[in-house]
Order: C-alpha cells, then sequence, then structure tokens
C-alpha cells in the first residue's frame, strides 16, 4: 500500500502510540461514566466563564478597564 503524493505523515514514535492509548482509555472512561462526567464538565466550565465575568465586570467597575464604547 502507498501513500498519496505530498502527504508526509510521520511515522508512529513509542510516545505517540503512549498518548493515543492514554487517551483512549480516558475516552473509555469518560463515555462509561457519562452521568457524573457531562456535569462534572458543563459545570467546570460555567465557573470557569462566571469567575471570569466577575473579574472582568469588578476590574470595569473599579476603573481599572475602559468600556470600548467610551
Amino acid at each position: 500500500m502507498t501513500r498519496p503524493r505530498g502527504l508526509d505523515l510521520p511515522k508512529a514514535t513509542p510516545r505517540r502510540g503512549a498518548v493515543l492509548l492514554a487517551l483512549h482509555y480516558c475516552g473509555r472512561e469518560l463515555a462509561r461514566l457519562r452521568r457524573l462526567t457531562v456535569p462534572a464538565m458543563v459545570l467546570s466550565a460555567l465557573g470557569s466563564i462566571g469567575l471570569d465575568h466577575i473579574v472582568v465586570g469588578g476590574a470595569v467597575h473599579d476603573g481599572h478597564l475602559q468600556y470600548p464604547l467610551q
């Protein structure tokens, strides 16, 4: 079997294989524990977004940042 021309793919290294294997096992565990992982991921994302809004909103309120429309 030959590769198409212009497609130079690097050969698989042991490190790459180990990373792919670890990602495979982690993905399988996430799928198996879906009832816990989905709320955990969603709530952590919402918490991060909320924290950013609090920090940026506080900085704007204190006068450290200016609104771009002013």
